[in-house]
């Protein structure tokens, strides 16, 4: 017969082990996709912190070179001087002034010590003083009331406590001092205390004949009273005495005061208190000040000024290298077991940027606010330190940063505003856009990612196919070193058709690299390029470290000898006349005033005016694209460079080039509505209206209003959108 067992005996050590392990699973699972799964953004912010520990290590070089290039020798030179004279301040003349000074201020302090002493004593006599004069009048007034009723005895009162004249101003001189000077006003105020009291005093006891025995006693009082205050006001003169010898020693060793005070020119300054301190006589070039101003303040003043040149100097060198240390910390971490960073450590320095803004007028609330995470990952986009062409395009410096910003700051519009894309989503979701497809029947803009959004992102202005032929296919270059004028170089671009923008600069690039040569290319290249949506041609530094003057420095001439090239590189409008725009600025290096596009030019001469300038086709004269002409437009014209039409969709200096526009922006949903209406009418013209001169200004008025033709390209270009 099996053993029972109760429940509360038995351990279930399988089923804990099951439960414990399965708990332990979904928490490491819990936390890997708390720290992995669900912050892919954290991939960009990584690849963010490497780029830019890269990008300061090369700033520090860069800084030091140019520093050591530009700056080393008068750094040196000041480091010099500030050597030489903090030397002198430790031992040589500097130093001897120093210690005079030093001890002058002994002398003063030992002065102010023995003046704060009598000043402490001056304070406890004067109190005993006000005592003394409490009870001297209280005397005084009960010798008056023992008089008061006698006949006469008020006047003889009056008479003996009235107060004399006070001393002559001038005849009381100031004890203690050599030579004899007048007494200062708290001198002048005790002596006159003291002879007012005494003479009170000598008075009554002049009086005493004559005032009746039974009264003297109160007169005899009042007596020693005002003799027992001029006791007192004896030791505030002493005490007193004591204090102006003080302030006569600490008057002597600071020396003349301060003639220059508000003067702001230092040589000026200087000019004033040394004519003031060569006047003085005796040891006047010994006083405090005289030392300081003549012989200290140069010196000092001198060195803090070469500190501050200097430290002015050297800071680009000190924020590169303050910069490379933050970048350190934040590409590489350190671990740190103090509870303070021991948590930063293990979140690191990653985390979402977001910018909610109210830009937009809705009447829900919640359409109000926008919230924009896109500063997540694009986190160089608001930075002036990223707009070298090695960074990756999504942590480059906004294009056109200081215009667009000044205006259109990101915490005030954020990006969306802008460029579309769900703002709040920080995972591939905020890409949500179209995306071209060259498809065998026609090229095609699908939508890809959230199929619900309805502000798609708008793509990055490039070209998807470009035509070369004998109308776009060349250009001249042109290097001119210091002293030494190079020779034009002619470049052919192969005919063809070219996969996108890349490809055609690239083909330009390797063309022209013949222009390059002799000395000239051991420190520079020929780089063909676009940046910041525009192309730039030009000469780069095959050493970015390498320091050059810029007068040293070489320079590119290009002559578009066909002028389609340079329309379709942005260097100059579709339709201009002129044979091209030649580059003669003498410059190292060119940028393209408008974005690249590939020229589209009908054959038709309906197109073309006696002068050459090029009038592209439209439903205003009546003229067709043809579907060579209309699929390489599609193909080959960039996206836009941003959503300025949300809002300025009025603004004319805005729009892209002319061609463009009037193909592309002409055909608005409005003006094709008022089309499609009113192509009836044309139409049962072409059957046999017999209203024919009404039909005509019907379809004139269409073409007046820009509606486009029937087979015009744009029902193409927005079938994706």
């Amino acid at each position: 017969m099996p053993r029972f067992n109760r429940d509360e005996s038995r351990t279930f050590k399988l089923w804990w082990f099951v439960a414990c392990g399965g708990f332990a699973a979904v928490s490491a699972w819990a936390l890997y996709n708390d720290a992995v799964t669900r912050v892919p953004w954290q991939v960009q912010q990584k690849e963010f912190y490497a780029v830019e520990l890269e990008q300061a290590t090369k700033n520090v070089a860069r800084v030091q070179a140019e520093f050591a290039a530009h700056t080393q020798a008068k750094y040196d030179a000041l480091q010099k001087r500030h050597d030489e004279l903090t030397d002198s301040q430790k031992g040589g003349e500097f130093y001897q002034w120093q210690q005079t000074y030093n001890g002058l201020s002994q002398q003063y302090g030992d002065a102010e010590q023995d003046k704060t002493f009598a000043k402490s004593d001056l304070d406890e006599a004067y109190y005993y003083r006000e005592l003394a004069e409490y009870a001297r009048d209280e005397a005084m007034n009960k010798a008056r009331a023992a008089v008061a009723a006698d006949p006469g005895g008020a006047e003889m009162v009056d008479k003996l406590f009235a107060d004399p004249p006070p001393p002559d101003r001038a005849g009381v001189m100031q004890p203690g001092i050599s030579p004899a000077q007048p007494a200062t006003d708290a001198m002048y105020h005790l002596y006159v205390e003291r002879d007012r009291n005494q003479r009170k005093a000598d008075a009554i006891e002049a009086a005493r004949p004559g005032i009746d025995a039974h009264v003297w006693t109160e007169f005899g009082a009042a007596a020693d009273k005002l003799r027992a205050v001029v006791a007192q006001v004896d030791i505030e003169i002493e005490h007193e005495k004591k204090v102006d010898i003080a302030e006569k020693r600490m008057a002597d060793i600071d020396g003349p005061a301060d003639p220059a005070g508000a003067e702001k020119d230092e040589k000026v300054a200087f000019d004033k208190r040394k004519a003031l301190c060569d006047g003085q006589p005796g040891a006047g070039m010994k006083t405090r000040h005289c030392v300081q101003w003549i012989r200290l303040d140069p010196v000092t003043n001198e060195v803090a000024s070469l500190e501050r040149t200097m430290a002015k100097q050297h800071r680009p060198v000190d924020d590169a290298k303050q910069r490379l240390d933050v970048a350190v910390l934040k590409a590489n971490p350190k671990f740190e077991a103090s509870p303070g960073k021991l948590i930063n450590y293990l979140v690191g320095p990653y985390q979402i940027q977001q910018v909610v803004t109210a830009w937009n007028e809705a009447e829900a609330d919640v359409e109000k606010e926008q919230v924009d995470r896109c500063p997540t990952c694009h986190m160089g986009a608001d930075s002036a330190n990223y707009t070298d062409p090695s960074i990756p395009r999504q942590f480059r410096t906004h294009p056109f940063r200081s215009t667009l910003f000044r205006s259109h700051p990101i915490e005030k519009f954020g990006c969306t505003s802008c460029h579309q894309g769900e703002g709040r989503a920080t995972d591939s979701m905020a890409h949500s856009g179209f995306v071209f497809h060259p498809t065998e029947e026609r090229p095609r803009w699908d939508l890809e990612g959230d199929k619900f959004w309805e502000d798609p992102l708008l793509p990055i202005g490039r070209l998807y196919r470009v035509q070369v032929d004998d109308r776009n296919n060349e250009l001249q270059l042109r290097v001119d070193a210091k002293g030494s004028p190079g020779d034009w170089v002619t470049v052919h671009i192969a005919p063809g058709e070219y996969a996108g923008d890349t490809e055609l600069l690239g083909a330009i690039q390797a063309g022209g690299v013949a222009a390059v040569g002799g000395d000239v290319a051991k420190s520079w290249r020929l780089v063909v390029r676009k940046t910041d949506a525009r192309v730039v041609i030009g000469l780069e530094q095959t050493n970015p470290n390498e320091v050059i003057e810029d007068a040293d420095k070489p320079t590119l001439r290009i002559k578009f000898t066909k002028p389609e090239l340079a329309e379709a590189l942005g260097f100059m409008l579709p339709g201009a006349t002129g044979g091209g725009r030649d580059l003669y600025e003498h410059l190292p290096s060119y940028s393209a005033t408008f974005a690249p596009s590939e020229p589209v030019r009908s054959d038709g001469e309906e197109s073309w005016s006696p002068k050459g300038r090029y009038t592209p086709p439209t439903a205003r004269k009546g003229l067709q694209v043809p579907p060579d002409y209309r699929d390489r437009f599609i193909l080959a014209i960039p996206e836009g460079q941003s959503g300025c039409y949300r809002c300025h969709s009025l603004d004319t200096d805005l729009r892209p080039h002319d061609s463009k526009a009037k193909w592309i922006y002409a055909g608005l949903d409005a003006k094709k509505a008022a089309a499609e209406a009113s192509r009836p009418t044309g139409r049962a013209n072409e059957t046999g209206n017999p209203d024919k001169a009404k039909a005509d200004e019907e379809a004139k008025t269409e073409a007046e209003a820009g509606h486009f033709s029937e087979d015009d390209p744009d029902p193409t270009w927005t079938e994706g959108r």
